[in-house]
Order: C-alpha cells, then sequence, then structure tokens
C-alpha cells in the first residue's frame, strides 16, 4: 500500500480516538445505537459537507498540520458513508 494512503489511514484514526468519546446524540441525532453504523447516510453527508468547508478555511490559513486534520474528518465522515452501504463488489 501508498505510504501516503497509510499516512492518511494514521490520521483518520487519531482523529476518530479523538472523538470516541462523544454523546449519542452528537454523532446520531435519533438516538438509535451508538457510533456512525447508526446514522442516516444523509446526516453523514451533512457531516462531510460540514468538514469540508472547515477543510476550506484550512486551506485558507495555510497550517498543513490543521489541513491534513481537516482532510481527516473529511475522510471519515465519507468512510461511515461507505461502512454503512456494506460491502458491494467492485
Amino acid at each position: 500500500m501508498e505510504q501516503s494512503i497509510n499516512d492518511f489511514a494514521e490520521r483518520m484514526q487519531y482523529k476518530l480516538d479523538l472523538n470516541k468519546d462523544k454523546d449519542c446524540d452528537i454523532m446520531n441525532p435519533d438516538g438509535a445505537g451508538r457510533g456512525w453504523k447508526h446514522c442516516n447516510t444523509h446526516w453523514l453527508l451533512a457531516r462531510a459537507r460540514e468538514e469540508l468547508k472547515e477543510l476550506e478555511e484550512a486551506l485558507e490559513s495555510g497550517c498543513a498540520k490543521d489541513i491534513q486534520n481537516e482532510c481527516a474528518d473529511v475522510g471519515n465522515f465519507v468512510m461511515m458513508i461507505f461502512d454503512v452501504t456494506g460491502p458491494q463488489p467492485f
């Protein structure tokens, strides 16, 4: 696997670990279950869009650490949508 993919995945995991203690109502506003597996895909997509806005702001600031953290946030919400739609053939 490409090193850049491994680096990105590590940053994604870091960001997930930072947020693992968030209350259910933050991660799942409907209150059913805990974590992204119980989230509506439209809600996850809305969150990805919010994170894209934050990424744009980070790009404007030029801070590489902030840019990479926001990239990981966007990637995490897109990964969550990928995960909840289940395994599919290529």
